[in-house]
Parts: structure tokens; C-alpha cells; sequence
């Protein structure tokens, strides 16, 4: 707070200011996204030894250029989300107080509560996707453990096309 009170009296504008913290905000959480999908890439590729090699469509689990983009996105936005709030509220305070030293107070002020909801908010929402991905992992070595009923070993599979002029009716199609 003293150091954007420092750049407001040296002649810094309010939105100059919500601009380079803004910038801050983004910058954090694309490097907070790119760590993320650079843990799931790595994640995929040490998982996917681990997975049933009954699934056929196993080999296509990857991270591919529409993930990437949606995760770089996702995380952008919700740096610009998150960081316009503290950013609009740090440049309300008071000026004089903050330069001299005396920008701490004793109670709460709505500043504070908003960024005390933030706080609360983002790590209501951690527990929560933390909690779900335990349970998804736990879900998913369960359902690998459970026997298919069936022998998977020397199936074999078959797909046959009708011809279309022959059997142009779904009536034609069934038996």
C-alpha cells in the first residue's frame, strides 16, 4: 500500500496503477497455468503405464493444443478476475496516512474484508478440488481393480457397414 501511495504522489494515475497491478496478477497466474499443465503433462506420462491395457483408446490420452489453450485461458481469466478487486481497492486508500506510516488500523475495513473473503474463497475453493481429486484417483483404482464379467483375452471385434441403397429404412436395418 505505502509503495502505490509513493508512485500516486509522485503523479501515477489510478488506472496506470490497476494496469501494472493487473499485469502482476496475470503474469502469476499464466506462470501458475503453465505449471499446472506442465504437472499434468507430466502426470499423464507417468500415469499411463499404470492404466488397463484392456481400453483400447488408452495411447489417446494426451494434452493436446485445445486443452492448452483452454488452461492458459481459464487460469488468465481468473488472474484478471481475482486481481481487478485488491487492484481497484489499492488504489482507493488514504494517501497521506499510507506515506506517513500510518496505514494500519486497528478494526476491519471493507478493504480488508474483501480481501479477507478472497483469502477464504480461495482456499474454500483448494479443499474443494483437492477433495475431488482424491476422490476422483480413489474412484478410478476402483474401478480398474473391478473383474469386466468376461474374458477379454482372444475377442474379437467386428464392425459391418450396410450398403446404403439396399438399406436406406431403419425398419430394413433391424431384423
Amino acid at each position: 500500500m505505502r509503495e502505490i501511495a509513493v508512485r500516486v504522489a509522485l503523479g501515477a494515475g489510478r488506472a496506470r496503477i490497476v494496469r501494472q497491478l493487473l499485469t502482476e496478477s496475470a503474469l502469476l497466474g499464466l506462470l501458475g497455468g503453465v505449471a499446472g499443465l506442465l504437472l499434468a503433462i507430466w502426470s499423464v506420462g507417468i500415469l499411463r503405464p499404470y492404466l488397463p491395457p484392456e481400453v483400447t483408446q488408452i495411447n489417446s490420452v494426451h494434452i493436446g493444443v485445445p486443452v492448452l489453450a483452454f488452461a492458459l485461458a481459464l487460469s488468465l481469466a481468473a488472474a484478471l478476475v481475482f486481481g481487478l478487486a485488491p487492484a481497484l481497492l489499492a488504489t482507493q486508500s488514504n494517501l497521506q496516512a499510507e506515506i506517513r506510516g500510518g496505514g494500519e488500523r486497528g478494526g476491519q475495513t471493507g478493504g480488508q474484508r474483501v480481501r479477507s473473503f478472497l483469502a477464504i474463497t480461495e482456499v474454500s475453493l483448494a479443499m474443494v478440488l483437492l477433495v475431488a481429486g482424491g476422490l476422483l484417483i480413489r474412484s478410478f483404482a476402483l474401478v480398474t481393480s473391478v473383474h469386466a464379467g468376461f474374458d477379454p483375452n482372444q475377442v474379437i471385434e467386428a464392425e459391418i457397414s450396410l450398403p446404403q441403397f439396399q438399406y436406406s429404412t431403419p425398419q430394413q436395418r433391424w431384423w
